[in-house]
């Protein structure tokens, strides 16, 4: 049940992001849940409950929405419900891949790059792969 809460939330939460106005990356990656890929983000909130992210990662993200975001900063929301805190990217990955080196991990640090971290994020993301 916490599992599925946890998913409904992240799902409910990138279609009001969208509401408010995205990047195309970020919306391309909100199109991706709406068309039927939602099994792959459930597995990254799993992934998150599991090592104990979720809780911090879901609340900070409901905060910032209700007192309101622009672009740039809902883009930080949208990196904080997929991988961890927006201003702790790189240590986040690093506990990632430090706990389980397992493809689920580097599956993780793709999704990093292909979101649109910031050049220094995927330097060190690469480093680590």
């Amino acid at each position: 049940m916490v599992e599925i809460g946890f998913v409904d939330k992240v799902v409910c939460k990138i279609n009001q992001l969208v509401q408010i106005g995205l990047v195309n990356k970020v919306v391309c990656k909100a199109k991706m849940v709406e068309i039927g890929l939602a099994d792959k983000v459930a597995g990254k909130v799993n992934q998150m409950v599991e090592i104990g992210y979720a809780d911090k990662v879901v609340c900070k993200a409901n905060q910032m929405v209700q007192i309101g975001l622009e672009n740039r900063v809902v883009c930080k929301v949208n990196h904080m419900v997929e991988i961890g805190l927006a201003d702790k990217v790189v240590w986040k990955a690093n506990q990632m891949v430090q706990m389980c080196l397992v493809n689920k991990d580097f599956y993780k640090v793709k999704q990093m790059v292909e979101i649109g971290i910031s050049d220094k994020v995927v330097c060190k993301a690469n480093q680590m792969v």
